[in-house]
């Protein structure tokens, strides 16, 4: 169930999430695209989802992606001084090297691509009564270097292990300068595999 500070179930006794409720912003009116890919190109670009032309999922082997002339957030704040870094899921254009995360403003990425990757095996699949299609998990960097790999881990430990040894890295390494550290898991993403 979704518990949150205004939720309709009162069974469960939420203290530390009323806490932070009361004592912060609420956002009561906002808009969200129900698909992953029109969100997360209105998050990396600020933009509603049809001024970027992604109005729908980009499925696999789709040429499209965010418009290279449309900034994203991580480029933005990268050329004002921040260090930047994502971990997890893109799904924002795949076909052509320029449209990955390290051209599009992180320095470095862990993660997936595109979709509907198996969280232990990071088999990616075009229906799930069909053969997997590809492995997608990733590490890629700003200076054009990549390459894929099979991660063992469930992809949220995955995610979370990765996200940790960046900001432990850019506190030992880069003090001075800011970091901007997107995390975009896949757990609420199907397929639903829990961590045992």
């Amino acid at each position: 169930a979704d518990i949150n500070y205004n939720s309709i179930i009162k069974d469960i006794s939420t203290p530390n999430i009323d806490y932070l409720a009361n004592s912060g912003v609420k956002l009561t009116n906002y808009y969200v695209n129900s698909l992953c890919t029109p969100s997360r190109a209105s998050l990396m670009t600020g933009r509603y989802p049809y001024k970027v032309g992604l109005t729908t999922i980009l499925v696999q082997g789709n040429p499209g992606g965010l418009p290279s002339e449309i900034p994203t957030v991580a480029e933005i704040l990268y050329s004002n001084g921040y260090n930047t870094a994502m971990v997890g899921k893109w799904h924002l254009g795949h076909a052509q090297r320029k449209m990955t995360p390290a051209y599009r403003g992180f320095e470095y990425f862990v993660g997936i691509y595109m979709w509907d990757a198996d969280s232990y095996t990071k088999q990616l699949y075009a229906a799930p009564w069909e053969d997997p299609l590809m492995i997608d998990w990733i590490r890629e960097y700003s200076n054009g270097t990549y390459y894929h790999f099979a991660e063992p881990a469930h992809s949220t430990i995955a995610i979370t292990t990765e996200a940790e040894n960046i900001m432990i890295n850019h506190k030992l390494s880069h003090s001075e300068s800011p970091l901007f550290l997107y995390v975009a898991y896949t757990a609420a993403h199907s397929p639903l595999q829990p961590v045992p």
